[in-house]
């Protein structure tokens, strides 16, 4: 069967020549692979410059343990000759669905450098006589791009993050210029973009440059809108090192309205007392990894988080430093664990006007240091439901110790007082169509707050969050 050489999705040709085009189904996530033949050859017509890679499996009888022999010759430009010799055994996760008779047999690769230019590469099975090979065939370029888009919607039952003695005083009209808020639940709808671009210097090392964008829509608390954006440069070595910077903004970000203690006491609206609280937020990073072995790898990371408040609340201007470390460990292709510690250490500015300091001000001083914890199993579930499908369980738990240095009487919100904050998620992820994935996401998140001040403080400050939302994501 004769074709005109193409390229399809992900990097993959179709060859010019091959003897039938099969649907390998790997952990239920299907790929397209060409037959050859000691009869029939494969032949690609390839335009460099790139990497050429030929995944080869070999073709089965069921129940049959192997191993099985065979020779590949690969002809450059109707010149150059290379035979690559293979011993291969079946592999228990690639399935033929159409052929359940024939099992495919482990990878076996073949690359080549591919000059600039034109070129031709027909493969020959030499032996053994009579049987037949399967192969995967891609092509990677000095420079790639490839984007992905996502619409997903999230009921949240508590946007505002309120204490349910503040969600009663809302629903029964108790202290309501403490409220500016519609409802104390919504419905958000979350349109994003992320590109990535590509650059390959050599077969072991390559960057990838990726840049997101996030809109978060509130139905109908409109003051609660806000967008994300991110940039990631991550420069990988022999597929075991990899170096990553990061940046991250939110341009405006609103909390909620806040009391004021600026505001004049003798002030006969009590409106007046409370301000809308809002910031801005940049955050820096940088993150270390490495393989440290075949299936675990190691990463150390730093971040520098600066968060800028609006006017009514400068005090609260911070600057923060985070190290931490996190390990992946992949079980087998089916499971695999993560574990994050991280440290943080936040300074506020605790002054707002001209001439005061931190000590001599009376402001309220949020700085803090803070315990981060992260835990995780994402398996397949492919086997299941007949898709190519994930499901991910994380736990999280932050315990933030604010360290101010006033008394209870000086700052009675923040003197004292522990924050112990659990998160709890469970993701699935389905992919429905080739590039096209669903994902359903269930969040759980309470706060528990420490003070000695407990009527003015913990039954203010504690809460409970919980969030369903489902989405879309499309790759190309």
């Amino acid at each position: 069967m004769t074709f005109l050489a193409a390229k399809a999705q992900g990097g993959s040709l179709i060859p010019k020549m091959y003897l039938d085009r099969v649907e390998v189904s790997i952990h239920g996530k299907p790929y397209d692979y060409y037959s050859f033949s000691d009869r029939a050859p494969l032949e690609l017509e390839v335009s460099g410059p790139g990497e050429l890679t030929v995944i080869t499996r070999w073709l089965f009888p069921q129940d049959f343990d192997g191993p099985e022999a065979y020779n590949i010759t690969v002809v450059t430009n109707n010149a150059r000759e290379d035979v690559f010799l293979f011993s291969a055994r079946p592999s228990s996760k690639a399935i033929l669905e159409k052929s359940p008779e024939l099992q495919p047999g482990l990878p076996k690769k073949i690359t080549f450098d591919v000059p600039k230019g034109i070129h031709t590469y027909t493969f020959f099975l030499e032996r053994p006589e009579g049987r037949g090979v399967l192969a995967h065939i891609t092509l990677t370029k000095p420079w790639s791009w490839n984007w992905k888009t996502s619409l997903t919607n999230t009921y949240d039952d508590n946007v505002y993050r309120y204490s349910p003695g503040d969600i009663d005083n809302f629903v029964y009209h108790r202290e309501d210029e403490r409220f500016s808020m519609e409802t104390y639940d919504d419905l958000i709808v979350s349109p994003s973009l992320t590109v990535f671009v590509t650059r390959r210097f050599s077969q072991n090392i390559q960057s990838r440059l990726r840049l997101s964008y996030r809109c978060n829509l509130f139905t109908k608390n409109g003051d609660r809108n806000y967008q994300t954006f991110s940039t990631f440069l991550k420069t990988t070595a022999f597929k075991k090192n990899y170096l990553q910077l990061g940046y991250f903004h939110i341009p405006e970000f609103h909390i909620r309205p806040y009391w004021d203690q600026d505001v004049s006491p003798l002030s006969s609206d009590d409106g007046e007392k409370y301000r809308e609280c809002d910031f801005a937020r940049n955050l820096f990073s940088i993150k270390l990894g490495r393989e440290v072995f075949h299936a675990t790898r190691v990463s150390v990371h730093y971040e520098r988080d600066i968060l800028y408040y609006n006017q009514y609340f400068t005090e609260y201007d911070t600057k923060a430093n985070t190290f931490g470390f996190e390990i992946v460990h992949t079980f087998n292709p089916i499971v695999r664990t993560t574990f994050e510690y991280a440290f943080k250490m936040a300074e506020a500015k605790g002054y707002d006007e001209p001439g005061e300091t931190k000590d001599l001000s009376d402001d309220s001083d949020i700085s803090y240091d803070e315990d981060q914890f992260r835990g995780g199993i994402e398996f397949s579930i492919s086997n299941y439901v007949s898709l190519p499908a994930n499901v991910t369980l994380q736990y999280r738990l932050n315990k933030r110790y604010f360290t101010t240095e006033k008394s209870l009487e000086q700052d009675p919100f923040h003197a004292g007082r522990r924050d112990t904050i659990h998160r709890f998620s469970l993701m699935t992820e389905v992919e429905i169509f080739r590039s096209l994935s669903i994902i359903g996401t269930y969040e759980y998140q309470r706060r528990d707050v420490s003070s000695k001040e407990k009527e003015r403080i913990t039954e203010v400050k504690n809460y409970n969050r919980n969030r369903i939302s489902v989405g879309f994501e499309l790759t190309y």
